[in-house]
């Protein structure tokens, strides 16, 4: 963890590496009462077995285990107003339910996890959690509880129901954020969002409830077709991609670039970095 006051890092739950976790984390949620939940393909933390899944108390530096865990990789991580912390990944089983299809909500108040339906029948890889109760859901698969949504869904956390979204993308979703106004931004592998051409990047709009591509969208230069990993708002007006391509619109770029939502304009960020930029926080 970084320290911005003291401009230091700190191990995370103790003084040396055991007590971290023992493998990959791929996602952080920070959840109620000063709990950070942890996601990934570990077997372990804190020096005791835990399943892909655990918790650290930001002041105790104390871990403890959600459950039984989940019985593969978590990959995204998002937490609801009540507290309730949801993952999804490539998994069948979390704690004691089986067949959730890849996502699960764990309750921090009951210690029990919960089917999500009969989840996606396939792989969850980003998560979003709207402050009206709606869970955003991306990744590589067709359906969620049976609808039809190619690579993406939504769950509404009152009425317990899964629905599409614009006719969803043909291809991979990899990152979800949402803006003030209730208008999200997806990125991934797809060339397509409700069957409107927008390279690997592309918004949906809470008022006409269409997808829209941002100028000309990512392409790279040798025709391969471009990957976006990462999306970020600034809160100024800009929307900021990370990933594996060469130019955004007719601007030249290395796997970074910035939209200016007022100008709708892409532009570079200096020389950009010279491999795949996986995450942008």
């Amino acid at each position: 963890i970084w320290d911005t006051a003291a401009n230091e890092w700190s191990i995370v739950g103790g003084v040396n590496r055991k007590f971290g976790v023992s493998w990959n984390c791929y996602c952080l949620c920070l959840g109620q009462a000063s709990s950070l939940y942890v996601g990934g393909n570990f077997y372990g933390a804190g020096g005791v077995a835990r399943n892909a899944v655990a918790k650290l108390d930001l002041k105790s530096g104390a871990w403890s285990s959600l459950g039984s865990g989940i019985d593969h990789e978590a990959y995204a991580m998002a937490a609801d107003a009540s507290g309730n912390i949801y993952v999804g990944g490539e998994f069948d089983s979390a704690g004691e339910i089986d067949n959730c299809g890849g996502i699960a909500r764990w309750n921090p108040a009951t210690e029990n996890w919960s089917a999500l339906g009969s989840g996606t029948d396939g792989l969850v890889q980003c998560l979003a959690m709207s402050p009206s109760g709606t869970l955003y859901v991306g990744g590589g698969f067709f359906s969620a509880g049976g609808v039809e949504c190619n690579y993406f869904a939504q769950w509404n956390t009152e009425s317990e129901e899964w629905s599409s979204l614009g006719g969803g993308f043909n291809k991979h979703v990899q990152d979800i954020t949402l803006d003030s106004n209730g208008d999200i931004y997806a990125c991934g592998l797809f060339s397509e969002a409700g069957g409107v051409q927008c390279g690997g990047i592309a918004r949906w709009d809470a008022n006409s409830k269409t997808w829209n591509p941002l100028g000309n969208g990512l392409s790279s230069s040798d025709g391969s077709p471009p990957g976006a990993f990462s999306v970020l708002l600034d809160g100024n007006g800009g929307v900021y991609v990370g990933g594996l391509f060469d130019q955004a619109g007719d601007v030249p770029c290395s796997n970074i670039a910035r939209w200016d939502i007022g100008s709708q304009t892409w532009h570079a960020l200096g020389k950009g970095v010279d491999w795949y930029v996986r995450s942008i926080a």
